[in-house]
């Protein structure tokens, strides 16, 4: 078994295109609109919905546009990506304006490493 891909609310397609492709390098591969109908069957949600689709050789996303905030994930709920250079992403993500949350880890120099986007999904960042 293996995941697809992930799908992830944004308030904007500039959003969306600055987080997924300036900073973490995915391409964008397809836009599509679901309607209406089917937003409320599979969401209930009735209403267009648009989404962009991100992608490189190890992961998808599916990106929601939505200005709707009440549908941002709880605060446990996030994703984990695996980079090479954690250090990199992070100083460009820091200097792009997005939140770093830096933890130090007990017992070592290491330390945890979350990023979140501008709509406040959480990523947990490791190399």
């Amino acid at each position: 078994m293996r995941i697809e891909h992930i799908a992830i609310a944004s308030k904007s397609e500039e959003e969306s295109e600055e987080f997924f492709s300036k900073l973490l390098g995915l391409k964008k591969i397809r836009e599509f609109v679901i309607s209406a109908d089917l937003t409320e069957q599979f969401f209930n949600v009735h209403k267009d919905q648009k989404i962009i689709r991100y992608s490189n050789n190890e992961m998808e996303v599916e990106v929601f546009i939505t200005d709707d905030e009440s549908r941002k994930k709880d605060i446990y709920t996030h994703t984990c990506i695996i980079v090479k250079d954690k250090m990199k992403l992070i100083e460009k993500a820091d200097l792009m304006g997005y939140n770093v949350i830096k933890v130090a880890r007990k017992g070592n120099d290491d330390f945890y490493l979350f990023l979140k986007d501008k709509f406040g999904n959480l990523y947990e960042i490791k190399s």
